[in-house]
This record gives structure tokens, sequence and C-alpha cells, in this order.
């Protein structure tokens, strides 16, 4: 993904069209691999990074929140969740002084807001 962003600098820098070089590196992590590997693609790059916990709890889950049949299971405060998400958050506070942002109907819901933000480690998205 950072060749990409560094392929258009050097593209946009060739055909002289201006362009503000250090535009933050923002991070968002929806997938249990990237929450897994705790130093994804661009993690030391990136000057804030985001947990998006609709699709992470989804899929960390294997539930399909759409579908009736299923969507019961969608729990968001389940143990490996949390885990999940506390395990982000503190690799990225790890990495950086700025904070982590969960973002997702969980951060949205003034319940389930407490539960990921831990010891004040992350914030909830606006």
């Amino acid at each position: 993904m950072l060749d990409l962003l560094e392929d258009t600098r050097a593209r946009l820098r060739r055909d002289g069209v201006a362009f503000e070089e250090d535009v933050p590196i923002g991070l968002m992590l929806e997938v249990p691999s990237a929450a897994a590997h705790r130093r994804p693609a661009g993690a030391a790059r990136a000057s804030s990074s985001a947990v998006g916990t609709n699709d992470l709890i989804q899929y960390l889950l294997a539930v399909d929140r759409a579908d009736p049949r299923v969507s019961g299971l969608y729990e968001p405060l389940h143990p490996a969740v949390l885990r999940t998400i506390d395990g982000v958050v503190r690799a990225a506070a790890a990495r950086a002084a700025s904070r982590s942002r969960v973002c997702g109907e969980m951060a949205a819901d003034p319940l389930q807001r407490p539960a990921p933000r831990g010891a004040g480690r992350a914030r909830s998205c606006p």
C-alpha cells in the first residue's frame, strides 16, 4: 500500500503537480489477520491508527451481522473481540505517542464504548 503512495508522489513530482509532501498516513485495521500481526504494513509510518470494529467483529467471530439466522451471535463484548482490540491499541501505543481510535457501532454505543478504551489508550471515532 505504501508503494502506491510513493508511486503517486513520484508521478505528481514528475508531472510538476504541487502537493503537500507531509500528508499524515493513517492506518485502519478491520480484519483479524492485520490485527493479529500487530505490526501491519505501514504501521511504522502511520501517524494515527483506528480499529474498525464492525468488520473486525464480523470476521473475527465468523458471524454475518446482516443474516438473521446468525446475527444474534454478533457479540461486540465477546472476550476474543476485546482481547483483539486491546492488543491492537497496545501495539499502536507502543509505536507512537498518539492514541488509537476505535470506530464503528461499538464506539457509537454508550454501553459498549468504554470497553475498548481500557485505561485511556484509545478514543472513539467522532
